[in-house]
Formats: C-alpha cells, structure tokens, sequence
C-alpha cells in the first residue's frame, strides 16, 4: 500500500483525528486512514505531545489475534506435548500478571517442529543437570498473550487434561484485554480483582491431584 509523502502537510482534520485515535488505535489502523508511514506518524505526534503505551500495542495486537492456522499433524502434536509435559499457568512479574506455556523435551527435533509451528514469540533455553540418570533438555517458554491466544484458540476444544487451564487462560487474555482499554478507573480495579481470581483458580488447577 503507498502512503502520503512525508512532506504533505497535515490538514487540521487530520491532526484532530491524530489526538483523538493515537492512543488507541492500532498502528496498522492509524496508517490506514492517515495514508501515511508510521515514522511520518510519530514525528507529528511528538509535535503534538501526543503518546501511547506499549502496552496499548500489546492488548490491541492481542485483540486482533486470530485461531492459529494448524493442520492435524501439528494439532497433534502440540495438543500432545502440552498434556503430557506442558505447563499452562498464570505467572507474576512485579505488578504484571501474564498467561504463560512451557514445555520441556529432550529431543532438540521436537522443540525444532514447535519452534517452526510458532514462529515467534518464544524463549528456548538449554538444561543440563549433569545426572547420570536424566538426560540434558530444551525448555520453551511463551509469554506472548497474542501468540498464546491464537494458540489456546485453535486447540482448546481439543485439549483433554489440560482443557480447563488453556481455557481459563483465553478468559484471562480476554479480561486483560478490557482493562487495559478501560477508562474508567473503577473498573480497571473490577477487571484487576479479577485477574487476580484467575490466576488462584490457575494455581489450584495446577496443583498435583486437581
């Protein structure tokens, strides 16, 4: 798509549209209706004072998040990994609460297949106990609550053992979703409190026997 050159002048119409929608519209939208390219964008909206949060970016690009295109085999086999050596949960990182997945395998062409099935969005880090009886392993990690919701979407109605967490953390990413787009501050303490419930609810269905 061509945008605008850089040197056409903003029309009060479109400086106007620029304050009302910068902090709340996605990148994509912004340079769809201005025609013109983000690095044009920023400029003006520093001229402006104008500015937006990364965390803004983060819960639109997970609200536009689709089911994640998977064919039987790699339905298969991250449906499969997830029950028998994943984790689903909801972890803490100073005031942030955040959907996580991990799994653990000691074979490199496993982690290889799931590292080609997400593309990004994940850490993988390399284990070695040095004992004699356990062999060294890859621990992939994924954070990304846009990643994780295209995921859990295209898989939970699958999942057997493990349907309840992936489940639960959908509704978790939903919830964070409508706080984060909130205004109003009452109802961000409302939508806060209730993450805060999920993610107890996460650690009961965590623990051993549940």
């Amino acid at each position: 798509m061509k945008y605008a050159k850089r040197w056409k002048r903003w029309s009060a119409k479109e400086e106007q549209f620029l304050r009302d929608n910068y902090s709340s519209l996605s990148k994509k939208s912004l340079k769809d209706v201005l025609q013109r390219p983000w690095s044009g964008i920023e400029h003006k909206a520093f001229k402006l004072n104008l500015s937006r949060s990364r965390v803004i970016d983060d819960a639109l690009r997970s609200i536009n998040a689709k089911p994640m295109k998977l064919n039987n085999f790699q339905k298969g086999l991250i449906i499969g990994l997830i029950e028998g050596e994943g984790y689903v949960g909801i972890a803490k990182y100073e005031n942030t609460f955040y959907p996580v997945l991990s799994v653990a395998n000691t074979r490199p062409e496993i982690i290889s297949k799931i590292r080609e099935i997400l593309k990004s969005g994940f850490k993988v880090s390399y284990h070695d106990t040095k004992k004699p009886r356990h062999k060294p392993y890859l621990y992939l990690v994924l954070k990304d609550k846009a990643k994780i919701k295209s995921l859990f979407s295209a898989i939970h109605q699958h999942m057997i053992s493990k349907r309840l967490n992936v489940e639960l953390a959908l509704s978790f990413i939903d919830t964070w979703e409508r706080m984060i787009l909130e205004s109003d501050s009452q109802k961000k303490k409302e939508y806060n409190t209730q993450l805060l419930c999920m993610r107890n609810r996460m650690k009961e269905l965590n623990k051993k026997g549940i």
